[in-house]
């Protein structure tokens, strides 16, 4: 007799694990036909690596199912999956019926809100959320529209925000000059400033001509150069022929003008990779002295928890619970205060649950 003790699905078939009592019972189990259960669920024909153990004598001996036939010998293979982690949490490959986990691809996000805002102050998510994906905000302010015809600093009257529009409608006393010469020009004593500057300054310039090369300069008495006729004869260049056996920047040696030719052999060099461990999501990238990663560790920390007990006071207002830096509540106890008694409320009022009996004598 034999019997399934675990199944894991691969593509759309199964890995099967089944006990059988002795080795008479090997020839039932099924190598190349579907494997159908009493209740009728199909788990089609047993991929290879499907093992059967058989209990003799006190001695567990393992058949694995090669390439149709169920083969003496081995351990049972491990069986493996692919970890998807989207939430900070404990996973055990256990639950799922494995053994661990070939691959783990982690991909936690925090649980975020949008919200509208329409006044200023302060945005808190609601319960539930971590923080914002996106927070709209068309706040309006009360904006004057304003005209200064003067210097002046201009401000919007009390009822306002502030100015949406200023119309400045000063007009200065300006003055046209003519600079004929280098220097400062400046407006007369009546004016503020000057409109216009038209500037006529012609500087002395000197007609040369050179035969070498070099620096070109004007005599002493002169601004500048109007024109260079350069009349130097053609020289033919001193060219080196170079061989480059390794990256970098090839020049000409002394006594050369330039190069007339570069053979470049630099052999192939083995990549250096580096191994990594991740400890928090974001991008891992290999260290300067590395070309690549030859692999990377995953390995993010649940997010701390603590627990808080406090009793309501609502002397302020709302009462406001935030954890510790870092962390998160696990758990929030709210203490009943020893007054909140039906005797001291009155009848009628319930606070927190609490229905009140109290009547005033004579009422």
């Amino acid at each position: 007799m034999y019997y399934l003790d675990y199944a894991k699905k691969v593509g759309e078939r199964y890995i099967l694990n089944f006990f059988a009592d002795s080795i008479d019972d090997l020839v039932n189990v099924p190598a190349n036909a579907p494997y159908i259960t009493r209740n009728g669920f199909n788990y089609g024909i047993p991929l290879d690596t499907s093992v059967v153990t058989i209990v003799e004598n006190g001695a567990q001996k393992n058949y694995v199912l090669q390439n149709g036939a169920y083969i003496a010998g081995g351990d049972i293979p491990s069986v493996l999956g692919t970890l998807e982690a989207t939430e900070n949490k404990s996973y055990k490959a256990s639950d799922e019926d494995l053994e661990g986990y070939s691959t783990v691809i982690v991909d936690v996000k925090p649980n975020l809100q949008t919200k509208s805002i329409a006044a200023n102050g302060t945005v808190k998510p609601d319960d539930g959320y971590e923080g914002f994906s996106e927070v709209s905000v068309n706040v309006q302010p009360k904006l004057q529209a304003k005209e200064a015809t003067s210097n002046q600093v201009v401000k919007p009257d009390s009822e306002y925000d502030g100015l949406s529009q200023v119309t400045v409608n000063v007009q200065p006393k300006l003055q046209e000059k003519t600079a004929t010469a280098n220097g400062a020009i400046t407006p007369d004593e009546t004016y503020y400033g000057l409109s216009k500057v038209t500037v006529n300054v012609r500087p002395k310039l000197q007609e040369k001509s050179v035969t070498a090369n070099g620096a070109v300069k004007p005599d002493a008495s002169y601004d500048g150069l109007s024109q260079v006729m350069v009349n130097v004869p053609p020289t033919t260049p001193k060219l080196q022929a170079k061989t480059a056996t390794a990256n970098g920047e090839v020049t000409p040696d002394g006594g050369y003008d330039g190069l007339s030719k570069v053979t470049v052999n630099v052999p192939p060099t083995t990549p250096k990779l580096q191994a990594k461990t991740a400890s928090a999501n974001g991008v891992v990238k290999p260290d300067e002295s590395y070309d690549g990663l030859s692999q990377v560790t995953v390995s993010v920390p649940a997010t701390p928890t603590e627990t808080k007990t406090v009793e309501p006071n609502f002397a302020n207002g709302n009462q406001t619970l935030t954890p510790s830096a870092g962390k998160v509540f696990s758990s929030v106890t709210l203490t009943k205060p020893a007054t909140l008694l039906p005797e001291n409320i009155k009848k009628g009022v319930t606070i927190c649950g609490v229905e009140g009996t109290y009547e005033a004598a004579g009422a």
